[in-house]
C-alpha cells in the first residue's frame, strides 16, 4: 500500500504485483479460421476475436466487421489465453471450441464441421484460392 498526500487529501493506493494483475485481465485472441465441412474443400471463414478471462472462466467471441452481436461460449474451462475449452451450440448441435497450447480448433460433429486456426498469411492464401475477397491490412 502506498500513501499519497496531495492538496490536504490523503489517498491510499493499493499496489498489486504484475502477476496478480495479469490473472485478473481478459485477453483478446484473434483467430483466422480455415473451415472444412464434410468432404468439401477447406475455405477461409470470417476472422473471430475471442476475449478470454481466466479469472472468470469466461470466453466471449465476436467477428469484427459483421453485424453479429458478441456471444458467450458455455461451460468453459480456462487456464490462460492459450489453453481453454468451451462448448458451443450451432443450430441445436453441440460443438467444442478449444485453444490448446495456442492452437485453435472448433468441431461440431453432427454437422461434420471442423475449423482450425491458421496464420494470417495462410488464411489470406485460402481466401484468394477460393475466390473470396481479402480484406486490406
Amino acid at each position: 500500500m502506498v500513501k499519497l498526500k496531495r492538496f490536504g487529501i490523503t489517498l491510499f493506493v493499493v499496489t498489486a504485483s504484475p502477476l496478480l494483475l495479469a490473472c485478473n485481465r481478459a485477453h483478446d485472441v484473434t483467430v483466422y479460421p480455415i473451415v472444412t465441412i464434410g468432404e468439401q474443400h477447406p475455405y477461409a471463414a470470417t476472422v473471430a476475436v475471442y476475449r478470454v478471462d481466466a479469472g472468470k472462466q469466461d470466453v466471449i467471441f465476436w467477428r469484427p466487421g459483421t453485424v453479429e452481436a458478441p456471444e458467450r461460449l458455455g461451460n468453459c474451462a480456462v487456464r490462460d489465453p492459450a489453453n481453454w475449452r468451451c462448448e458451443t451450440n450451432v443450430g441445436g448441435d453441440l460443438g467444442v471450441v478449444t485453444m490448446d497450447r495456442g492452437q485453435f480448433e472448433e468441431t461440431v460433429l453432427a454437422l461434420g464441421f471442423k475449423a482450425r486456426g491458421a496464420s494470417r498469411a495462410e488464411w489470406e492464401k485460402a481466401k484468394r484460392t477460393s475466390g473470396q475477397p481479402v480484406p486490406p491490412n
